[in-house]
């Protein structure tokens, strides 16, 4: 198994069209086909204009058209983080501003983060959350998210992430090659 991570920096249509191109990219370099592309994006403000709307559109097509498996999160990915220290009903868009801000606020829960000022873009809040944090129980709340929006557009779908379905995977291959948590 090999695994290559890309970070972009772009929209969501770019982060798919660069997936696109590193995958044939490796694909050539292995001399074999990839098994599975998984791309990682937020909604960007793609409900914000239309021109970003019709980016955000665009860039699911060309996933699904390339059967990459998607770990989108609505409104942002630090969403994910927040479920591994608390539930967050489904019932109210979340602003990412918000987010950010009870993360935390849910960090500074315990001792260890009691003073944690949240900078986005920083990695501790990685570090703390896998600290203090439990990864089953934001495994069942992000699941328990996407079914209070079963039959929404993905747009819709705020507050979601679908990034527990990556680290389902990633948890299965760890297991199965033996690897250790």
């Amino acid at each position: 198994m090999f695994l290559r991570h890309v970070g972009t920096g772009l929209d969501p249509l770019g982060v798919v069209e660069r997936a696109c191109t590193e995958r044939d990219q490796l694909a050539a370099e292995f001399k074999r086909t990839v098994d599975e592309t998984w791309v990682v994006f937020d909604k960007d403000d793609a409900d914000k204009e239309p021109g970003k709307t019709n980016r955000f559109h665009q860039a699911l097509r060309l996933a699904a058209d390339n059967e990459f498996r998607l770990a989108f999160s609505n409104e942002v990915f630090e969403l994910w983080l927040l479920l591994h220290l608390t539930a967050i009903a489904p019932t109210t868009p979340i602003p990412r501003g918000d987010i950010y801000a009870q993360l935390e606020q849910e960090l500074q829960k315990h001792t260890a983060f009691s003073t944690f000022n949240y900078v986005h873009g920083k990695k501790d809040v990685v570090d703390a959350v896998l600290l203090v944090g439990n990864e089953q129980a934001a495994m069942q709340r992000a699941e328990a998210l996407a079914t209070a929006h079963v039959g929404k557009t993905t747009l819709e779908s705020n507050p979601s992430t679908q990034v527990h379905l990556l680290v389902k995977e990633l948890r299965k291959w760890i297991a199965y090659f033996g690897y250790e948590k």
